[in-house]
C-alpha cells in the first residue's frame, strides 16, 4: 500500500496556505483561496512555483521559513488515517509514503504523529530528483519495499498522485476532495472514494 501525505494521511494544508499567502503578500501579490492552493499542489511538480512566476527563486526561502515555523504544530491526522495504518500493520501489509513534500519535512511530520514504525518507507522530495506526477517516486518506493509496482495500490487526493501511480502500474485510488471524481478518473484513478475511511472500507472488503 502506497499513500500520499497532505490531504490523504494528514491535514497539512494550513501551514502551506498560511506561508504561501504571507509570502505572496510580501511580494506584492494577492492571497489565494485554500481550495485553489490545494488544487495547485495536487497537480504536482512545478504547480507551487507557478503561483510566484519569476519571483519563485527569491520567494521560496521565505515561504519555507514561514512554513517551517508552524508546520509541525499544525500537523493533524485526517480522520481514519491512523486506523488505516494500524490495520495495515496488523494484517502484515507494508505501507509506504510517497510525497512531493521535502524528505526531512515529511519524516518530521511522521515522527510527530508517532507513525514511523507504521511505514516501511518514506519517499519525499530530494533536490534534483523527479516528483509526482512523474512515476519514478512510486517505482522507487516499490523497489525499496521489494515489491512489484503491479502488486501495489496507491491512495491519494491529487491528480499528480493518480498520474504517478497509473504510470508506474500501481492501482490508483482517488480521494474526492480538491478534485472531483471525473478529474481523478481522467488522471488515472481506477477507484474513487470520498475519504480515507471509505478507502479503508473498500480495502477491508477486498483483503481478508
Amino acid at each position: 500500500m502506497l499513500l500520499d501525505l497532505d490531504g490523504t494521511l494528514i491535514d497539512g494544508f494550513k501551514p502551506i496556505v498560511s506561508a504561501l499567502n504571507q509570502t505572496r503578500v510580501e511580494f506584492g501579490m494577492q492571497p489565494i483561496s485554500t481550495r485553489d492552493i490545494q488544487r495547485h499542489t495536487g497537480r504536482g511538480s512545478g504547480s507551487v512555483e507557478a503561483m510566484f512566476g519569476t519571483d519563485w527563486v527569491q520567494a521560496r526561502p521565505r515561504f519555507l521559513e514561514l512554513h517551517d515555523k508552524i508546520y509541525l504544530h499544525q500537523t493533524i491526522a485526517m480522520p481514519g488515517a491512523e486506523s488505516l495504518l494500524g490495520w495495515l500493520v496488523k494484517n502484515g501489509l507494508a505501507a509506504g509514503l510517497v510525497t512531493n513534500k521535502g524528505q526531512e519535512r515529511a519524516e518530521a511530520q511522521i515522527r510527530h504523529l508517532g507513525w514511523s514504525k507504521k511505514l516501511a518507507i518514506i519517499v519525499g522530495y530530494v533536490e534534483g530528483k523527479p516528483t509526482k506526477p512523474d512515476s519514478e517516486p512510486v517505482r522507487l518506493a516499490c523497489k525499496q519495499m521489494q515489491i512489484d509496482t503491479k502488486e501495489s495500490l496507491f491512495i491519494g487526493d491529487g491528480l499528480a498522485d493518480m498520474q504517478a501511480a497509473s504510470g508506474a502500474g500501481s492501482l490508483p485510488i482517488g480521494i474526492i476532495d480538491s478534485f472531483n471524481e471525473r478529474e481523478l478518473r481522467q488522471a488515472g484513478a481506477q477507484v474513487c472514494v470520498p475519504n480515507i475511511m471509505e478507502a479503508h472500507t473498500w480495502l477491508k472488503n477486498r483483503i481478508a
